[in-house]
Formats: C-alpha cells, structure tokens, sequence
C-alpha cells in the first residue's frame, strides 16, 4: 500500500518495479535468468501495468493493511517486517489531497 503522494500511482509502480529490478539482478536471483540471451537481461518479471484500488476511508485503509499483512502468513511464510513502512496515522483533518 502506498499513500497519497504528489506522482501517479502509475509512476510510482514504475519505480518501485525499477528499483526491484535493479536489486534483484545485483544480488543475482533473476526468477527468469535461465531465458536470458547471451549478453542480454532476462525477460521482463513484471506483468505490464499495475493493479491500483483508491481507498477513500479510514476502515478501508485499515482493512487493506491487516489484509497485507496476514498475507504472508496465509501463504506459509513467516511475517514480513521493513525499515520503510510507517503506521498509518488517519487522514489528515480536512480530508486527502489529490495532486493530479
């Protein structure tokens, strides 16, 4: 889940996809290295496009993050924890603010 922010939720999906990218051929475990031509980069991972969904209420923001959230665990894997995510503090007095 990604906030409000001043880019396109597009954008920010193109970013995010880049960056994993770029760490996942660095650290050597492209799932689709095998299909690589010689001297090229494996096939794209990422399916073209992004699912994006608006949440326009606090119950929605907060049944969306306790859906992430569980998500690894239904799969079998143990919980995920990263430096980046932030508690989500509720939508700030006067409402969202859309940039674009």
């Amino acid at each position: 889940m990604i906030a409000r922010h001043t880019y396109k939720v597009e954008q920010i999906a193109n970013l995010l996809k880049g960056a994993a990218t770029s760490r996942i051929m660095r650290e050597g475990c492209h799932p689709l290295a095998e299909y690589a031509e010689p001297g090229k980069r494996p096939p794209r991972m990422w399916a073209a496009g992004e699912w994006k969904v608006f949440l326009d209420s606090e119950e929605e923001v907060e049944e969306a993050i306790r859906y992430v959230e569980a998500n690894p665990e239904k799969e079998g894997k143990r919980k995920q924890h990263w430096s980046f995510v932030t508690p989500f503090a509720g939508i700030p007095q006067g409402g969202w603010t859309t940039y674009h």
